[in-house]
């Protein structure tokens, strides 16, 4: 299979037109092509996406989409699109009816896109890591605190930020335990007042995927703490950080939260903690820090459970199946 892949620069996107210039620039490029007609299209689901879509289906090239959430995770994500809700959303749903198939990440989500999709066959497969890029022998050249667990990815309101600050106030968080956090996004203020004020929360910003990997490896924990907003526990979460972490032979320590909280406990690979409790959250840091047997054993568990089933390459499987039932 020839695989071709139109990527946005998303590193840049700091201001508004920019953050609409990545997305269009490279369909543009798709339009311009001279390229050979590819058989199929694979598309994270985007409302932005429809230039691409459109691209597409006027040539009769079937579009599979991933979805990974809900389209209106965007204006979550991003307030100032609030305005432009109801267009989004209209374009998002028009890409799904008119896709050839649909990747839900978790089974509750693949419900909802049955009422969004009537009639779409709807496929689950949940996301999962790059298990050559991130192992436990991953390093990183970025300097790091002695002892810290980790928070990485998208910093949007739904990152339980405020869950994290507040557990740092617990009496029981963990004198020695640091917390590292990479990433940009509308929590990124928070973030970088409440680390001029607390020497313990080192914020790096935006740093290289490749890093990224050696950052989790050295750490004692990577944090998914996922937190209701707009009704998102409806359909569930599948995160990157997640998997990466736990590829990474680290323990997680994720919120109640359907699609995360059910790997960790499947695979018994980290500690599962209230959205709602600051203090069970310090706990979960102290003691992960505190027993190290534990701590290797859920990291052992981890590793093995995305070797078996949650590698890129196990996904890529399933994925295959989906495209040739396509074409």
């Amino acid at each position: 299979m020839d695989l071709r892949e139109i990527r946005a620069d998303r590193s840049r996107a700091r201001t508004r037109l920019y953050y609409l210039w990545h997305y269009l620039k490279p369909q543009l490029k798709l339009w311009l092509s001279r390229a050979p007609r590819p058989d199929a299209m694979y598309v994270r689901a985007d409302a932005l996406a429809l230039p691409a879509f459109v691209w597409a289906r006027l040539r009769g090239i079937p579009v599979v989409q991933e979805v990974n959430g809900p389209h209106h995770d965007r204006i979550v994500a991003k307030p100032w699109l609030r305005r432009l809700e109801p267009v989004l959303g209209a374009l998002q749903r028009y890409q799904y009816r008119r896709s050839s198939a649909l990747i839900a990440v978790t089974p509750r989500l693949a419900n909802w896109l049955v009422g969004e999709a009537p009639r779409k066959p709807v496929t689950v497969i949940p996301n999962g890591a790059n298990s050559d890029l991130f192992r436990p022998d991953a390093r990183t050249n970025i300097k790091t605190p002695p002892r810290y667990v980790i928070l990485v990815g998208l910093l949007a309101q739904w990152q339980g930020i405020g869950l994290l600050l507040s557990a740092l106030k617990s009496p029981a968080w963990p004198s020695d335990v640091s917390v590292v956090i990479a990433g940009d996004g509308v929590e990124r203020e928070r973030v970088e007042e409440a680390a001029r004020s607390d020497p313990r929360i080192h914020y790096l910003g935006i740093v290289p995927y490749r890093e990224v990997a050696g950052l989790v490896a050295g750490s004692l924990a990577g944090l998914s703490l996922k937190t209701e907003v707009a009704g998102r526990t409806e359909t569930g979460m599948s995160p990157l950080k997640l998997y990466e972490t736990i590829a990474c032979g680290v323990p997680a320590i994720v919120t109640e939260y359907h699609g995360q909280s059910d790997v960790v406990r499947e695979h018994d690979c980290g500690v599962i903690v209230s959205q709602k409790d600051p203090h069970e959250l310090a706990q979960a840091v102290a003691f992960v820090a505190a027993n190290d047997a534990e701590r290797h054993r859920w990291g052992r568990n981890g590793r093995e459970a995305v070797e078996q089933f949650h590698s890129w390459d196990q996904r890529a499987g399933h994925t295959d199946q989906v495209l040739r039932s396509v074409l």
